[in-house]
C-alpha cells in the first residue's frame, strides 16, 4: 500500500486489517492524515517512511516479499502545487509509479492504481464517462494520465493485472485540503458576525462520493476478474454545485454564516465536472450513501476528533 498514511490510503489499510489481513504499507509522510504511530500496536502492519521516488525505498520495500495486491496510492494529489512544483509533481507521480512498477511486474503483484478524474480536463459541468477524451488542464492531470498509460502497458508487456481508478471528489473522515474540510477550518476560525469567503464562484460542477463507498470500489476488482486492464470512474453519478454542498454544511450545522466566494481559483482548476458510472455499476458497484448523510457523519467524525471548535458547533 503506498500512500498508506493519507486519506484513501489509511481507510485501505483499515480495510484489511479488520479483515484479517497482513499490510505493508510506504508513506513519505508529507501529507498524511495520521500519524505512523497510529498502526504501531498492531502487528499486521509493516511501515516504511520514505519516497517511491527512491528507487532503494521501494528495493526494500519487495526485498523478500511476494504481495498479492499493489495498491498505489502515493502521488502529488495537489492542483496548485503541480503547478507551482513541476519537477516535484513529476518525481512524484512518475518517477514514483515507474518504480513500483518495476517491482510489481518482478514480483507478480496485480496493481490498484489510483488516478483522477483530473484527466478529463474541463467539461463545463458535464457528466465525462471513461471512452471520453482526456485532455488535463493541470500537471497533475498530465502525469496521472501518464501513470494510466505507463502501468496499462506496462501491464501488457509482462502479463501483469492493472486497473486504474478514476476518482472523483473523494470525502470523509481524516480528509483534509479539500473543500469540505477546508470549509469547516474556516468556519472554525470564522468570528460570528464574519462572512466565509471561499475560492471560486461556488457554481462549480462536483461529484462528491463518500469513502466507505469509494472503498467498496477499490475492493471490486479483488472479486470481479474481468475488471482488470480496464479504468473506471468512481464518484456518484451526480453533479452538485459546491455552493449547495456548503449550504447543506451549515444546515447540518444549524449555523447561519453568509456565504461568499472570492471569484479566483486556483491554476489548472475546472468549472465542472462529473461522472459517468454505468461502466462500474455493470460490475454490482452501486454508491449507498447519499450526500446529506455524508456530510452528517462527516460533521460528527471531525467534532469528535476535535477538529470543530466547541463554541462554533455545538
Amino acid at each position: 500500500m503506498t500512500g498508506g498514511l493519507g486519506f484513501i490510503g489509511s481507510h485501505i489499510v483499515d480495510y484489511f486489517l479488520s479483515n484479517g489481513d497482513d499490510v505493508t504499507l510506504v508513506d513519505n509522510a508529507s501529507s498524511n492524515v495520521v500519524s505512523p504511530e497510529y498502526y504501531k500496536p498492531r502487528a499486521r502492519v509493516e511501515k516504511f517512511i520514505g519516497d517511491i521516488a527512491d528507487a532503494s525505498i521501494v528495493d526494500a520495500i519487495f526485498y523478500g516479499k511476494n504481495y498479492d495486491y499493489v495498491f498505489h496510492f502515493a502521488a502529488n494529489a495537489s492542483v496548485p502545487r503541480s503547478v507551482e512544483d513541476e519537477d516535484l509533481n513529476f518525481r512524484s507521480n512518475v518517477i514514483g509509479t515507474h518504480n513500483i512498477m518495476r517491482k510489481a511486474v518482478k514480483h507478480r503483484s496485480s496493481v490498484i492504481l489510483a488516478s483522477t478524474s483530473t484527466v478529463y480536463g474541463e467539461y463545463n459541468g458535464n457528466s465525462a464517462d471513461e471512452q471520453s477524451t482526456a485532455r488535463p488542464i493541470s500537471p497533475y492531470g498530465v502525469t496521472k494520465l501518464l501513470d494510466e498509460s505507463f502501468c496499462f502497458n506496462y501491464g501488457r508487456i509482462h502479463d501483469t493485472k492493472v486497473v486504474a481508478l478514476r476518482f472523483f471528489n473523494v470525502y470523509g473522515p481524516r480528509q483534509r485540503g479539500c473543500v469540505m474540510s477546508d470549509f469547516l477550518e474556516r468556519m472554525t476560525k470564522a468570528q460570528d458576525t464574519e462572512d466565509i469567503i471561499m475560492l471560486g464562484t461556488g457554481n462549480e460542477i462536483r461529484d462528491f462520493i463518500n469513502i466507505k463507498d469509494v472503498i467498496n470500489a477499490i475492493v471490486l476488482p479483488l472479486r470481479r476478474d474481468n475488471m482488470w486492464g480496464e479504468a473506471f470512474n468512481i464518484g456518484s453519478g451526480e453533479g452538485i454545485k459546491i455552493k449547495r454542498v456548503l449550504s447543506m454544511m451549515l444546515e447540518e450545522l444549524n449555523l447561519k454564516y453568509a456565504l461568499s466566494f472570492s471569484g479566483k481559483s486556483w491554476q489548472g482548476d475546472v468549472h465542472g465536472i462529473y461522472a459517468d458510472i454505468r461502466k462500474i455499476r455493470s460490475f454490482g458497484f452501486e454508491p449507498l450513501i447519499d450526500l446529506r448523510t455524508g456530510i452528517k457523519e462527516f460533521i460528527r467524525t471531525e467534532r469528535e476528533n476535535g477538529y470543530l471548535s466547541t463554541r462554533v458547533h455545538e
